[in-house]
């Protein structure tokens, strides 16, 4: 493998590693040397989040994402995070069998399954070379076609700032306004509002903090249920500005 401190080129081998525990992760580091693709650039992440933030601003060609991340909602919508962002490939990563993910590959075609226990070399560097061999321009994958992505799309397509939230008022998930609120460290500000309410209301008036410029931005907060398998743990926040 090259050396990681080589500048990347056109034809460079990008691969994304979604993984907290870090001995899979130093398995796989150690297992990838091993390919015969050239000039392979391993990026490491142990969280969600983190790997969206690297996304925005960074392109992969491949990513092994770990299923059960201490920052993950479910399959289905974590891998629908990661499509806002990228279209390449995922190689969903787990120690459980092929049947407890059934209904993610069925539901996501374009998924790719390996079990931890069962990685060698072999088949990671199978893996690393079926993917490594389509040329550089055409190292895409076909967006996602699912009722998550559609709702995606929709929630994108409006002006306020919509962030998904679970019951601790971590977040997970934002369209396009909301990315920019996430990026000001809002979340501690609502965390704030709701400590103070002591229940999860159906909405209330935040405070956003502007922590570059020292001041402040009133929001008019509306929270609703998130409905769906795996996620009814979830809420949908509408933040809409309030003018002076």
């Amino acid at each position: 493998m090259a050396d990681p401190a080589r500048t990347l080129t056109a034809d460079s081998f990008k691969i994304l590693h979604v993984e907290d525990d870090l001995g899979d992760a130093q398995l796989l580091r150690a297992l990838i040397p091993k390919s015969s693709t050239p000039d392979i650039h391993l990026h490491h992440v142990d969280r969600l989040h983190e790997a969206l933030r690297f996304l925005r601003k960074h392109s992969v060609d491949l990513i092994f994402l770990d299923v059960e991340l201490p920052d993950a909602v479910a399959i289905k919508f974590d891998v629908v995070a990661l499509r806002r962002c990228s279209r390449a490939p995922i190689i969903l990563m787990t120690g459980m069998n092929r049947d407890s993910v059934s209904s993610a590959l069925d539901r996501h075609p374009s998924l790719g399954y390996e079990n931890k226990n069962m990685l060698t070399t072999e088949r990671l560097t199978a893996l690393v070379e079926k993917h490594a061999a389509k040329p550089a321009e055409t190292r895409t994958d076909q967006p996602v076609r699912d009722d998550a992505l559609q709702l995606e799309n929709l929630l994108n397509s409006i002006s306020d700032a919509v962030i998904v939230i679970d019951e601790n008022a971590k977040a997970h998930w934002a369209n396009d306004a909301g990315w920019t609120l996430l990026e000001q460290d809002w979340i501690d500000d609502l965390k704030n509002a709701l400590s103070q309410r002591g229940a999860m209301p159906s909405g209330l008036v935040v405070d956003i903090a502007n922590r570059s410029g020292g001041t402040s931005t009133r929001y008019e907060a509306k929270i609703d249920p998130f409905r769906g398998v795996d996620t009814d743990h979830l809420m949908i926040v509408t933040l809409r500005r309030l003018r002076d």
